[in-house]
């Protein structure tokens, strides 16, 4: 049900569902599930700009995520703990997380999560002032997510690549970027089409 609610954005919802499959995952005695309805918590909460808040909920799941050999929850953690941080304006220990991830996933031939890490180190690389850069990784791992079908994050690359555009001061092509980042969007049923139509009219 959390999962549901938090796909479209709809985040509070979301936040509620996981709080009580936390509570029913402890009284079963189910770490691992635990683990995972911290890590979507965090998810959650990251959605309603509650980044630091998010944070403290990854950390707490790692440890019987890697009891259980769950190397890949693991690595998501590693993504999503760097993702907060970026949001935060606080770089200083995100190339760490991410490359810990990176390196997981491409041992387990993890495409679509090595992209997701790869489109957080491009965020990492514009907010450092590398523009070019940036654009080389969120391209690179745009194609990944070309090739794999993948809408919403296609529609989050294209966003930061607007972002770039913008840095670059090509907003002819910062342009076509959120237009298309609008488009994805729309495509999966995500309100997030419409924070970016009232960015496109500047309303």
């Amino acid at each position: 049900m959390g999962l549901g609610h938090h796909g479209p954005g709809e985040f509070g919802q979301a936040e509620l569902c996981f709080r009580e499959g936390i509570e029913l995952c402890r009284k079963s005695g189910d770490e691992v599930g635990v683990a995972s309805a911290l890590n979507s918590l965090g998810l959650a909460l990251h959605g309603l700009g509650r980044s630091r808040e998010a944070i403290d909920h990854y950390q707490q799941a790692p440890r019987a995520q890697i009891a259980r050999g769950e190397q890949r929850g693991a690595a998501l953690t590693h993504v999503n703990v760097a993702r907060s941080l970026i949001a935060l304006g606080d770089d200083s220990d995100v190339i760490p997380h991410l490359d810990r991830a990176r390196t997981v996933f491409a041992e387990i031939g993890d495409r679509y999560n090595q992209a997701r890490a790869s489109l957080e180190l491009g965020s990492l690389r514009l907010n450092a002032g590398e523009p070019a850069e940036a654009r080389r990784i969120l391209s690179a791992a745009l194609g990944v997510m070309v090739d794999l079908d993948a809408k919403y994050e296609q529609a989050r690359i294209h966003e930061q690549l607007c972002a770039v555009a913008t840095a670059m001061r090509t907003d002819e092509s910062a342009r076509r970027h959120l237009e298309r980042a609008a488009e994805l969007y729309e495509s999966t049923g995500s309100p997030l089409a419409e924070r970016i139509r009232r960015r496109l009219t500047g309303s």
